[in-house]
C-alpha cells in the first residue's frame, strides 16, 4: 500500500512539473511551446487551470476561437471562475464584440465584486462605445476599490 502511495505521489509530481513547464513557457513568451505542453497536460489530466492557461497562450497567438473554446471548458469545469470570464472579456474586446465584452466583465463583477481589473476593462469598453459617463463610473469604482486594498 505504501508503494502505491509513493507511485501515485510521483505521478502527481510529474503532472505538476509538466504544468509548471507550460506556465514557464508562457512567462518566457513561448506561446506555441506552451500550447504544446498544455495539450499534453490536458491529455493526461484535464483541469480548468490547464484549459485556462492554454487559452492564455492561444490568445497571445491571436487564435481567439481556440482560446474561447478553452475558456468555456474551464468555466464548465468551474463556473465560479472570474479569471476565465475576464479572459473572455479581453478576447471579445480584441475581436470588437464590445457587447459580449461588457457581458463578460459584468459576470466577473458578479462573481468577484471587488475585481478592479474588471471595472477598469469594462470602463475602457464603455469608453469605446461612447458611454463616457459609464466609463468614468467604472474607472472611479476601480480607483475606489484599489484605494481600499
Amino acid at each position: 500500500m505504501k508503494l502505491l502511495k509513493q507511485i501515485k505521489s510521483f505521478f502527481e509530481f510529474e503532472k505538476r512539473a509538466l504544468f509548471n513547464s507550460g506556465v514557464n513557457k508562457i512567462q518566457k513568451h513561448d506561446f506555441a511551446g506552451a500550447v504544446d505542453v498544455f495539450n499534453e497536460v490536458i491529455r493526461e489530466a484535464p483541469s480548468y487551470e490547464a484549459y485556462q492557461n492554454r487559452a492564455a497562450a492561444y490568445s497571445r497567438l491571436s487564435q481567439y476561437e481556440l482560446a474561447i473554446q478553452d475558456l468555456q471548458r474551464a468555466i464548465q469545469m468551474n463556473p465560479k471562475l472570474p479569471e476565465a470570464h475576464l479572459g473572455l472579456g479581453v478576447i471579445n474586446t480584441r475581436m470588437g464584440n464590445l457587447k459580449g465584452a461588457i457581458d463578460c466583465y459584468n459576470e466577473v463583477i458578479n462573481l468577484a465584486p471587488g475585481h478592479t481589473i474588471a471595472y477598469t476593462n469594462r470602463g475602457f469598453v464603455k469608453f469605446q462605445m461612447l458611454d463616457y459617463r459609464g466609463a468614468i463610473a467604472d474607472f472611479d469604482e476601480a480607483i475606489e476599490l484599489n484605494d481600499k486594498n
